[in-house]
């Protein structure tokens, strides 16, 4: 069972669930909150950092591989987009944001086979259209990882549940979620493939 409370790192990008992140370590209390990530095997949360303060909802980031340490106590890490959730309560009192989390339920949902099919055929059409090349597999991905384990080579990947394809698609397009950080929250209300797809949701 995850902590109702984590750490947060403000990040000026949104992760989603099963999208890899890689980040450079450097202040001192990330490098504190990633060394106890990895002594303890917790996750931490990534929210988008807004001008006014950080967005509502968010993902936890699992540490799957430590890239490179370097002398001064700076770090290379590689990080998996795991669980979204919503901030019901924001701790500011220590130099670490830390936050009361509410995990949000739905993601692991499955979809209609039907759906799933569509869905992927419009984003393989779409990914094609917007970056002139084909996307991975995005089947062999979502079922076992062994497509991400191929386009990079000496990642480990983490031992949480193959993420939705839904997550996916949406982690491997291009998002306008700092327009609309919030939509995020939709991803996980159902029936939200039919609205990826043009449907209108009840």
């Amino acid at each position: 069972m995850r902590p109702e409370r984590i750490p947060l790192f403000p990040l000026d990008v949104v992760l989603l669930p099963g999208t890899h992140l890689p980040l450079h370590i450097f202040e001192l209390r990330y490098r504190h909150m990633v060394r106890r990530c990895i002594e303890e095997s917790s996750e931490f949360g990534i929210l988008l950092a807004l001008p006014n303060g950080v967005a509502g909802v968010g993902c936890t980031a699992e540490i799957i591989e430590v890239i490179k340490r370097y002398e001064d106590g700076k770090m290379d890490i590689q990080t998996i987009g795991r669980a979204p959730f919503q901030v019901t309560e924001l701790f500011t009192g220590n130099p670490l944001l830390e936050g009361r989390v509410n995990y949000l339920e739905g993601g692991d949902e499955p979809i209609a086979e039907p759906v799933e099919h569509e869905l992927i055929e419009l984003f393989e059409a779409c990914y094609t259209l917007v970056f002139g090349d084909f996307p991975r597999d995005i089947e062999e991905r979502n079922s076992h990882g062994s497509a991400l384990e191929a386009a990079n080579p000496g990642i480990a990947l983490g031992t949480g549940p193959p993420e939705p394809v839904g997550c996916l698609v949406a982690g491997m397009g291009p998002a306008s979620a700092k327009s609309e950080p919030n939509a995020c929250v939709r991803r996980w209300e159902r029936p939200w493939p039919e609205e990826l797809m043009g449907g209108d949701p009840e």
